[in-house]
């Protein structure tokens, strides 16, 4: 209720499909379901913000297996390109 009214009283619009609800899984969170000017949002377990992995378990797996994928390509791209790799 308060986003709306801050939303009426500034003339911004929030963007609801880009808006989710992320439920963190911790202290028996009921996983209730949220709605925004009647339109319920999507709910989601990890979201990418600003290059940083978020997972609803609080755990950081995504955002290492991620980091570790993308050296893994940058080495590829390097030994495949680089003809002579001495010391």
């Amino acid at each position: 209720m308060q986003l709306q009214q801050w939303e009426n009283l500034w003339l911004l619009k929030f963007n609801l499909e880009k808006c989710k609800v992320m439920h963190v899984k911790y202290n028996d969170n009921p996983l209730n379901q949220y709605s925004f000017n009647g339109v319920i949002l999507e709910s989601i377990d990890q979201e990418k913000d600003l290059g940083v992995i978020t997972c609803s378990d609080l755990t950081w797996t995504e955002q290492i297996n991620s980091c570790i994928s993308k050296a893994n390509r940058m080495i590829a791209w390097v030994t495949r390109n680089f003809i002579m790799r001495n010391k």
